[in-house]
């Protein structure tokens, strides 16, 4: 009975495999080895501890500058202006840049080279001192290419070195990578959204800022340069046709005066001014149609600005993103105290080994 009992208790396993009660033991071994060991596991704990919290005390605060906008189309009256333009022939470019300014478009836009260039050297007063955006943000961050420490100023600076484009791009590329976010607040919704984070507040209001303008200004250019094309060219017609008029009405007071007081019976001295007379109704009757053409092109080129609405602006003081001194050293202390309770088994684990091969 005894031996049957003995026999039940023994766990039913293939040969091989490790018992419960093996890997208990295996557990319990560990414990009083990483108890034993316990000033390790703490000082290394208090390490990680102490450079969490210092680099939470030593990390600069971060200035998050948020402005929201939306994209402002009008497509009402608009149609109805171009529709019946087109009805005389005219084109008044009512879709001038197409879809060109949505969705990702627009986002890889503002990341976009040329806005950051033109944004970067936009002039801006900084304690009384005239400077760019550009060279704000290298005094700021001290990114230099090629470590040259040289300072480059690019206030009021025309023509560019290959040196100067590598700055830029170096500064193009850090902040897409670190400061600027651009993106849609909501996918229902039309509205678009900007964030820029840096260590200084100024410059996160003033990047942010200028940052939309550059765009709208951009935006606003490209949606309506075939408008503004054909503006143009009206305007010169009109012009030209306008001093044709007046050269027209001229030769009609010439030729009147040429025949004053003639002789009924001379009719071939009239036909100037009859055909002066047949000019003046003609280029009447095309500037006449010219001039409503331009207004109608006016009225088109008005109503595509303005293009960008912006909402909400970011406003002083901004939003301070800081690492929390206690998450950062317990954080620490955790890492540091995990790493060094896996350096304790490797090394157990590397001896054990050693010990069965010798």
């Amino acid at each position: 009975m005894s031996t049957n009992s003995e026999s039940n208790i023994q766990p039913i396993e293939e040969e091989g495999n490790i018992s419960i009660k093996e890997i208990i033991q295996i557990g319990i071994n560990l414990y009083h080895f990483l108890k034993s060991k316990w000033h390790i596991i703490a000082l290394a704990t208090a390490l990680g501890f102490g450079i969490g919290l210092f680099l939470a005390m030593k990390e600069k605060p971060t200035y998050k500058a948020i402005l929201t906008f939306a994209l402002e189309e009008d497509k009402g009256p608009g149609a109805g202006v171009s529709g019946i333009a087109s009805q005389i022939g005219l084109n008044l470019g009512a879709d001038a840049g197409g879809n060109m300014f949505t969705g990702q478009n627009l986002f890889e836009i503002m990341r976009s080279q040329l806005m950051m260039r033109k944004t970067l050297l936009k002039p801006i007063t900084i304690n009384a001192k005239e400077t760019t955006l550009a060279d704000y943000y290298i005094h700021l961050y001290q990114i230099y290419p090629d470590n040259d420490p040289q300072k480059t100023t690019f206030y009021q600076l025309k023509n560019f070195t290959r040196k100067e484009d590598s700055t830029l791009a170096v500064l193009h590329n850090s902040i897409i990578k670190n400061n600027l976010v651009v993106q849609q607040s909501d996918k229902k919704l039309s509205i678009l959204r900007i964030e820029v984070n840096s260590i200084d507040e100024l410059f996160s209001k003033l990047f942010c800022e200028h940052l939309i303008q550059e765009t709208s200004d951009f935006y606003g250019e490209t949606k309506s340069k075939k408008s503004r094309i054909n503006v143009n060219i009206l305007q010169h017609q009109a012009d030209s046709l306008r001093m044709e008029l007046n050269s027209a009405i001229t030769g009609v007071a010439v030729a009147v005066d040429n025949v004053y007081n003639l002789n009924p019976a001379l009719n071939v001295r009239k036909t100037t001014g009859a055909k002066k007379q047949i000019d003046v109704q003609t280029t009447t009757a095309m500037l006449t149609q010219v001039l409503t053409n331009l207004e109608m092109g006016k009225l088109m080129l008005r109503k595509e600005t303005p293009l960008i609405q912006v909402i909400d602006k970011p406003t002083l003081p901004l939003e301070i993103t800081k690492k929390s001194k206690r998450e950062s050293a317990l954080g620490g202390g955790f890492l540091f105290g995990f790493l060094s309770i896996l350096f304790l088994l490797a090394k157990k684990y590397l001896q054990k080994m050693k010990a069965q091969f010798n």
